[in-house]
């Protein structure tokens, strides 16, 4: 079932997002990067189903969801989201590298065009969460030697102070993170 970060899983008031990405090592650098950059709950899903069955349990202040899903797409997963009372209003961003533009449209729904610059990313979704739902302390993070963050994921190799790249050149625009003084 859906990984969960490390947060604190009994505080109401903590911001949780979803994460709905087929993607291993995708969802897990999502996961791990807003973790560090937007104190919160992440929940890891990689199936529209799986999410449907999450969100019967917890409430997401946000669903950042991948387009190409398997057995549902992204666009189907928000059609069922909509449809629950108590999700029609939670905010959803719209993931992918080949974007339905009609859909998105249709369904006036923020949209990142893979690949992204994780800042893009962290732009985002500071937009689309609820201003009561954002933690006072967000907070900026190096990707350096000391930092929890990025560096510390497996399957990413640190280069020069503050920039975090994939040792696969694809996912370099994806996975892109160059701190910002």
């Amino acid at each position: 079932m859906g990984n969960q970060s490390e947060a604190d899983d009994s505080s109401p008031s903590l911001t949780t997002i979803f994460v709905v990405e087929d993607d291993a090592d995708l969802g897990y650098v999502l996961l791990r990067f807003l973790e560090e950059e937007v104190p919160c709950r992440v929940v890891l899903a990689t199936d529209g189903f799986e999410v449907l069955k999450l969100v019967r349990s917890i409430a997401p202040h946000l669903f950042l969801v991948d387009y190409n899903l398997p057995s549902m797409n992204g666009l189907e997963l928000v059609d069922h989201l909509r449809a629950i009372p108590t999700l029609e209003q939670t905010p959803i961003v719209l993931m992918s590298a080949r974007m339905p533009r009609d859909g998105v449209k249709q369904r006036q729904l923020p949209a990142i065009h893979k690949p992204f610059d994780l800042n893009h990313l962290l732009q985002v979704v500071r937009e689309q969460l609820p201003a009561s739902s954002i933690p006072l302390a967000i907070h900026r993070n190096r990707c350096s030697s000391t930092s929890s963050g990025l560096g510390t994921i497996p399957s990413m190799t640190q280069l020069p102070r503050g920039v975090c790249f994939s040792r696969w050149p694809f996912f370099e625009g994806v996975w892109a993170y160059e701190a910002r003084d």
